[in-house]
């Protein structure tokens, strides 16, 4: 494998990836059905978060049905500001997050 020269270009993959992102949120946009590539592409992410937060798999499943359920609602909201990745590190982050607004009450064995 040979170095790259000193003017060839390289691509940034966090790049690649938010454009995706943006293609894909505008898609959902048009039509909701596409949101599929979203929670295909994040489902993993938002769950293993909701999993270290939570420490239940049940309440971790929870969480994420409601935070995609939440960012599929919001879909026509959404402004790119810069932040095309939002639904892999926002919303299960963020304060108004499902995940921190309506904890699961702790599971009894």
């Amino acid at each position: 494998m040979s170095a790259p020269l000193r003017n060839e270009r390289r691509t940034d993959p966090m790049a690649a990836n938010a454009d995706e992102d943006l293609a894909a949120v505008r898609a959902a946009q048009k039509d909701p059905t596409a949101f599929g590539v979203l929670y295909r592409r994040y489902l993993d992410r938002v769950y293993s978060y909701a999993f270290y937060q939570l420490g239940d798999h049940h309440d971790a499943e929870d969480a994420t049905a409601r935070t995609f359920l939440a960012a599929l609602r919001a879909i026509g909201t959404f402004r790119d500001e810069g932040a095309a990745a939002g639904l892999g590190a926002g919303p299960s982050r963020s304060r108004r997050s499902p995940i921190l607004r309506h904890p699961t009450p702790t599971r009894r064995a």
